[in-house]
């Protein structure tokens, strides 16, 4: 009888077993691309071993790690739109409940908004200081 499992597609990097249809591996995200020398019937397939074969199986990954409180977009959008703006930008890159466009556009939205909110800052500074000066204006010819 043969030692080889049915041979199945297999990552090169990682060694966990794959879909067909895969072009990334799903555990640690390898393209699976291959030069175009190698004939389409064996891309990617490897047989898989017995444990003991003398090769070591490759590390079972569980399913995917629960999602933090830091992750979720109920924390990040209110911390990004109403009280740290820019400064949640990492809580938001690092959070993998939003998809890499809704993150540059939420990066795009929150930094106009920023510069926005400082421009008008500076125009309310600016009438202050104009206030302030017309004040001491009025002051120094009452004096007077």
């Amino acid at each position: 009888m043969n030692n080889l499992v049915d041979p199945q597609r297999t990552c090169p990097r990682c060694s966990a077993v794959l879909d067909a249809t895969d072009k990334y591996c799903r555990h640690c995200g390898a393209s699976l691309a291959v030069a175009a020398d190698t004939a389409a019937d064996d891309v990617g397939i490897v047989p898989v071993l017995p444990p003991d074969a003398g090769r070591t199986p490759a590390p079972v990954s569980g399913p995917a790690s629960p999602l933090r409180l830091r992750e979720s977009p109920w924390l990040i959008l209110p911390l990004l739109f109403l009280l740290l703006g820019p400064l949640a930008f990492g809580m938001l890159w690092r959070s993998r409940q939003f998809s890499r466009p809704w993150k540059i556009i939420f990066t795009i939205v929150v930094t106009g908004l920023t510069v926005w909110a400082c421009w008008r800052l500076w125009l309310v500074f600016q009438q202050l200081w104009a206030l302030v000066q017309q004040e001491q204006q009025l002051m120094e010819n009452a004096q007077r």
